[in-house]
């Protein structure tokens, strides 16, 4: 799935093939390379939580 998204949506970085790399409770990792990843939900709650996080974690990083 990871490699036919990187074909039809960022052909640059398709070749760069994607490796797993850790499962988490909510996510899993897939390295794109040495520098890149991608973040896949694996549960149902998972998108909400990444939506939260993504809301939340600029206005913590401004108070750290």
């Amino acid at each position: 799935m990871v490699r036919s998204l990187l074909e039809e949506q960022c052909p640059d970085l398709a070749g760069l093939g994607p490796h797993q790399s850790a499962r988490g409770w909510g996510n899993q990792l897939r390295r794109l390379g040495a520098e890149l990843a991608v973040r896949l939900p694996r549960t149902p709650r998972a998108p909400d939580l990444l939506r939260k996080e993504y809301h939340w974690l600029p206005l913590l990083t401004l108070r750290l």
